[in-house]
Order: structure tokens, then C-alpha cells, then sequence
């Protein structure tokens, strides 16, 4: 049991500071300014390879200002031209950094491009358009899972890099720390009940449903983000109150010298080491640095701490989903411990309760006749629609009380149904097409009215 109970602190551990490799890695983000960056450069790449080839088959020659083409998709149009200022664009951004298949083709009726496309529609070839703006919807989509995977591929990267930095930083050695635990029940109790698993988990949870949703909008990414932050900070907080083996006092750090960790009597002090007047302020701390990873790996002891480090650099990588996983699957196996019920289980739970509740009606089912068609009159049906099979059989148990006449549930199968092909998600080539005549009628109205 002692064991068990370790194995949950461990994971709660693991918890927190695959939040905080995930807080950092959104923190760099944010920074560089990347989800912007690749917008711009999806926009571009699908501008040369698809709306230019495109265009062209439709008998339309556009330039090759591809910052052009990605300046009118990504403009805000709530947003008036004279607030393009440094402030706004340096700090709070007007553009579009995420759009829809809908918003795209909204863009695109507004954008310079798409007006030469309208002007294909007047000239009688509205088929022509439509094609091409069917043709683009579905690029899009490409396009940005393409980018989309490129982006989580580079954030699994940069976590790792992350992960290593923080082990070795917050000198975090898993085999130890696991090792304390188990040996300690009494601190292990202390992790598990200072560590709000089920707030970090509703927060995560959160912030993959805001981040999968196309329309999620930049102020929900934002509230998001702060909730997993404040929670880990509250997390870490009470992790530091705990006398846990992490921290600079152990080796190779050994802030408190050989007497609290016997490891640490192997390190030898940096030494002194002149460098060349001009150049010695400047790489002092790259000479304290390099001196000190050397004494560290010099030794036995400094080898077996690199290797215990990369094991939980890999730990910490597995990300915190996981270790929520991990969390409540060990907690099943305590007998009397509450576990955390995730969303998924929680609508899994109203689903089954709705169909428990539904099956207590007979259903019948009826098939719908098929029609005949003379030549030169319109279709006549052979007779009126029948119940074709009745199912009085309830799969609710049965009660000794006779339960009031519910109205039967008809549900009709028709023999055939017609299927059309979707080439956008949730939009017909007709739906794509009724959206850009619209917007492009809209942006002619505008400017009439504004002259």
C-alpha cells in the first residue's frame, strides 16, 4: 500500500511540472509570436501552390504579392484601418491569427482576388466559381492541418527541451524522489492532499476544448492559459512547504555542503581562470558555467545524476494527460480514496441515462413506400404509409403497477436517401457559394454607400 500511495504522489508531482512545461512552452508562444508566424506562412504557401494555380484555370491572372493576399485574409474587418498603429500591432494585435472554412471564404469574397472571382460570376460562369471556391475551401483545410501538425511536432520538441531544463535546474531526480516517498507514507499523504489534481485537470481539459474549437476567440485562449497558470502556481506553492529531496541543497548543487549531502564531497570549487582582460567581464558566468558541468561529470556520482536527470526529463515529457491518467488509475486501487470524474466520463454517464430512459418507450418503426412515375405525370405513391413492424417490448424492467399509455415515437427509413458530398467541413459547394455572393455583395454595398 505504501507503494501504491507513493506511486500517486509521484504522479501528482509529475503533474504539476508537466503543467509548468506546458505553461513555458504557451509562454514561448506568446513570445515569438509563433501561431502568427505559421498563419502567415500557411497563407503564403497556399497563395503560390493553390489559389494562383486556381485562379489561373479559372482564366483569372492574379500577381505574385503573396503578402498582399495574406494582409486582406487576416484583416480584422470590425476593425477600422486607422487603429494599425505600433500599439495595436505590437501589443494588441487586430488580425485574424485562426480562421474557419466559412471565414476564409469570407475573406476571400472581400479581398481583391475574390472580387476578379465575382466578376467570373456575372459573366455567366457561376459554376466556374464555384468549383474554384470549393476547390480553395478544401485546400484550406489541408493547408492548415498540415500546419497544424507541424505546430504540435515543434511544441512535443520544444516540452522536451524544456523538460531537461527544468529536471536539471530544479535538480528534480525522479529515482530519488519516488524512493522518499515511499519510504515516507507520511509525506506522501501530505503531496497527495495539497495537490488540486481535479482543478489542474478541469483547467487542462479546458484548454484542449478551447484550443480544438476553430471559433474559439483570443480573450478564451487567454482566460484559459491563466487558469492552468494560477492554478500550478497554488500547486507549486504547497509543494514548497513540503520537505521534499529537490532543490539546490542536494548534489551537484550543494548548497549546504557535504555535511547535509555526503555526495557533495567529491565536488571541487571552481577555480579561477584568467582570461583575457577585454573578454573576462563578459564570459564570466559561461567560465563558472563550463567549470562547473566539468567537476560535475568528472565524477561517479555526477554521471549517475545526468542519467537519473534524462529519465525524468522523459517523465516529465509523457505530458500531464498521462500522468491524469496514471493519477486515477492508481487512486482505484486505494480502497476509500475519491477520484477526480473527468468530463468525458461525466457525459458518458448523462448518455447512458437518457438511453436507460428512452428504452422504456415501444418504438415503431415504419417504412416509407416507394413512388411510381408515369410518363408526363407527376409521381403518385402506391398507398398510404403502413407501420411495417411494432416493437411493444420494453427493455425496462417490469413493474407490478401498470405504467400510463405512453404515444408511440414513429421513425421513418426511407428506402433511399440522397447523399451529398460534403467538400468543407459542415459545408456544401452550394452553401460555399451562397456565402461568397453574399459577402462580396455586402463589401458592394459598403463602398457605394461610402461614395
Amino acid at each position: 500500500m505504501n507503494y501504491l500511495i507513493a506511486l500517486l504522489a509521484f504522479s501528482a508531482i509529475m503533474i504539476v511540472l508537466s503543467t509548468l512545461a506546458s505553461v513555458l512552452v504557451e509562454s514561448i508562444h506568446r513570445l515569438l509570436n509563433t501561431r502568427s508566424r505559421d498563419f502567415d506562412e500557411m497563407l503564403t504557401q497556399l497563395y503560390t501552390h493553390s489559389v494562383k494555380p486556381h485562379f489561373r484555370n479559372a482564366g483569372i491572372e492574379l500577381a505574385d504579392e503573396a503578402e498582399t493576399f495574406v494582409r486582406e485574409i487576416r484583416k480584422n474587418p470590425a476593425i477600422s484601418s486607422r487603429r494599425n498603429g505600433l500599439f495595436n500591432k505590437f501589443f494588441v494585435k487586430t488580425e485574424f491569427e485562426n480562421l474557419t472554412t466559412r471565414q476564409f471564404v469570407e475573406q476571400l469574397a472581400q479581398s481583391e482576388a475574390g472580387q476578379k472571382l465575382m466578376q467570373k460570376i456575372g459573366e455567366q460562369e457561376s459554376e466556374v466559381a464555384a468549383t474554384t471556391i470549393a476547390r480553395l475551401s478544401y485546400e484550406f483545410e489541408r493547408y492548415g492541418q498540415a500546419a497544424t501538425e507541424y505546430f504540435k511536432r515543434r511544441a512535443v520538441f520544444l516540452s522536451i527541451v524544456i523538460a531537461f531544463v527544468l529536471a536539471s535546474t530544479l535538480n528534480v531526480d525522479s529515482l530519488s524522489l519516488y524512493q522518499a516517498l515511499a519510504k515516507n507514507t507520511k509525506l506522501a499523504e501530505q503531496v497527495v492532499s495539497s495537490i488540486d489534481v481535479e482543478k489542474l485537470q478541469k483547467a487542462r481539459a479546458g484548454d484542449l476544448t478551447t484550443f480544438a474549437n476553430d471559433d474559439a476567440s483570443k480573450n478564451a485562449i487567454n482566460e484559459q492559459y491563466n487558469a492552468i497558470l494560477n492554478n500550478y502556481r497554488k500547486a507549486s506553492a504547497q509543494l514548497e512547504e513540503l520537505d521534499l529531496p529537490v532543490g539546490h541543497d542536494f548534489f551537484p548543487f550543494c548548497a549546504r555542503g557535504s555535511e547535509f549531502d555526503p555526495r557533495c564531497k567529491v565536488m571541487k570549487p571552481v577555480q579561477k581562470i584568467h582570461l583575457l582582460p577585454a573578454v573576462d567581464p563578459a564570459l564570466s558566468w559561461l567560465k563558472s558555467f563550463a567549470v562547473g558541468v566539468g567537476n560535475i561529470l568528472s565524477s561517479e556520482d555526477g554521471l549517475v545524476w545526468l542519467f537519473r536527470i534524462i529519465i525524468t526529463t522523459g517523465l516529465i515529457g509523457l505530458g500531464a494527460p498521462f500522468w491524469y491518467n496514471t493519477y486515477r488509475s492508481v487512486g482505484q486501487l486505494i480502497p476509500g480514496r475519491r477520484q477526480p470524474v473527468s468530463e468525458s466520463t461525466a457525459e458518458r454517464n448523462q448518455s447512458i441515462a437518457a438511453s436507460n430512459t428512452q428504452t422504456s418507450q415501444p418504438v415503431i418503426v415504419s417504412v416509407q413506400r416507394p413512388t411510381v412515375t408515369s410518363s408526363g405525370s407527376e409521381p403518385t405513391p402506391l398507398q398510404d404509409e403502413q407501420p411495417a413492424a411494432v416493437s411493444t417490448r420494453s427493455l425496462a424492467p417490469a413493474s407490478k403497477k401498470k405504467a400510463p399509455a405512453t404515444p408511440p415515437v414513429v421513425t421513418a427509413v426511407p428506402t433511399s436517401v440522397p447523399m451529398q458530398k460534403k467538400v468543407a467541413k459542415g459545408l456544401l459547394k452550394e452553401d460555399l457559394m451562397n456565402i461568397f455572393k453574399n459577402t462580396s455583395t455586402q463589401r458592394s454595398i459598403t463602398t457605394d454607400d461610402s461614395q
